[in-house]
C-alpha cells in the first residue's frame, strides 16, 4: 500500500481531525491530479466504509446511495478533494465609477420606497382599524 493511500486511510480513521495527517496527504498528492486523486480517495472510502461503488449510465462512477455509510463516505471524499485541490477564487475586476454611483442612487431610492411604503402600509391599517 502507497503512503498516499495509508495517509487518505488515516484522514478517514481520524474523522479529518487529525491536521498531520491532512497534511501528509496534502504534500503526497502533489504531483497526483485532482481527477486521480479524486477517484483514489472514492475507492479507499469505499473500502473504509464498505460503500459500494456503481457505474451510472452516463459511465460515472459514485457511491450506492442505499448503503448505511454512503452519506459519510460521500461527504468525506467531497471534503478531502476540496482541502487537497482548494479552488481559486474568482477573478475580481474593477467597477466602473459611473456604476458605482448609479448603485448608490438605485440604493438610495429603494431605500425611500421602502420608507414610503411603510408609512402606506401603516396609514392604511390605522384607517381600517377606526
Amino acid at each position: 500500500m502507497s503512503k498516499l493511500n495509508q495517509a487518505i486511510l488515516a484522514t478517514f480513521k481520524s474523522g479529518d481531525a487529525d491536521d498531520a495527517a491532512l497534511a501528509s496527504v496534502k504534500t503526497l498528492a502533489s504531483r497526483t491530479t485532482q481527477e486521480r486523486f479524486a477517484t483514489l480517495a472514492q475507492t479507499l472510502a469505499s473500502e473504509h466504509y464498505a460503500v459500494p461503488l456503481v457505474t451510472k449510465s452516463t459511465g460515472k462512477v459514485v457511491f450506492d446511495s442505499s448503503a448505511a455509510k454512503y452519506e459519510t463516505a460521500r461527504k468525506r471524499v467531497q471534503r478531502l478533494v476540496a482541502f487537497v485541490y482548494p479552488k481559486a477564487p474568482g477573478e475580481e475586476i474593477e467597477i466602473p465609477a459611473e456604476l458605482l454611483k448609479a448603485a448608490a442612487v438605485l440604493a438610495k431610492l429603494a431605500h425611500e420606497y421602502e420608507g414610503a411604503r411603510s408609512l402606506a402600509a401603516k396609514a392604511l391599517a390605522s384607517a381600517f382599524a377606526k
